[in-house]
């Protein structure tokens, strides 16, 4: 399976018969547009949480995608680690980041997973990168 997190990737991958879903996340580092964004955001992450477990149930191999492969994937992963995993969220950052230094550089989307995880209280540093 595939799960597409890019808005503007929607419909543009390829036709090679595996099943794809999309749930349509911009990458929106404005700071007077975050506001808006997180709420979206956060709804948009449990879709990712909820499509996860499904296809866990269905013994599924699933590659997650974005435009860049850094916030919205790396946000998706994050979910799955935290929610499923029992991760705490910084350490999953920290995980996530040692893999892709450019991991998890918008601090609004971070912020939304750890709403959508209900650990608001994570505090999550800037990526130093």
């Amino acid at each position: 399976r595939r799960l597409n997190v890019a808005a503007e990737a929607v419909g543009r991958l390829p036709q090679d018969g595996i099943p794809t879903a999309d749930v349509p996340m911009e990458d929106i580092f404005d700071d007077e547009r975050a506001p808006d964004a997180v709420a979206v955001w956060v709804t948009q992450l449990r879709e990712v949480l909820a499509l996860l477990r499904s296809w866990r149930e269905e013994g599924a191999v699933v590659n997650i995608n974005c435009q860049m492969g850094k916030n919205r994937s790396g946000c998706s992963c994050l979910m799955w680690l935290c929610a499923e995993c029992g991760w705490k969220v910084e350490a999953a950052v920290e995980h996530l980041r040692s893999i892709t230094a450019l991991g998890l550089a918008n601090p609004h989307l971070v912020r939304a997973a750890c709403i959508a995880l209900g650990s608001s209280e994570a505090e999550v540093p800037l990526n130093p990168a």
